[in-house]
């Protein structure tokens, strides 16, 4: 994913949820974001759409300390996977105030617990 100093991401071309939780989201600057089942981390290949072939790049992150040039795309694919799976992933630094953190954190547990 190119840096894109606080704008959106490219364009989300498709996404795929295994039953796992793991979530692979392919943008149309040819990147994919990989996120772990967990939603605690996730990986990136930096694309080579309109480019001749040159080899892809991985990052791999945790989500809560996810890099700027990644936050918005990352907020992108947990937002898909939260619509679609029972257990909710969230990563802290992407919510946007400390009650909303603090609330979401509490209703996490209660899903953890079962």
């Amino acid at each position: 994913m190119a840096v894109h100093d606080g704008a959106a991401p490219p364009e989300l071309v498709r996404v795929v949820v295994a039953a796992s939780g793991r979530t692979k989201a392919n943008f149309s600057d040819g990147s994919v974001l990989v996120l772990n089942p967990s939603g605690r981390a996730f990986a990136v290949l930096q694309g080579s759409a309109g480019r001749q072939q040159q080899p892809q790049q991985q990052q791999r992150q945790l989500t809560d300390f996810v890099l700027s040039r990644h936050a918005a795309a990352l907020a992108v694919v947990l937002e898909f996977r939260n619509m679609h799976l029972d257990a909710p992933a969230y990563c802290a630094r992407l919510l946007p105030d400390a009650a909303t953190r603090c609330a979401l954190a509490r209703c996490m547990e209660l899903v953890r617990r079962g």
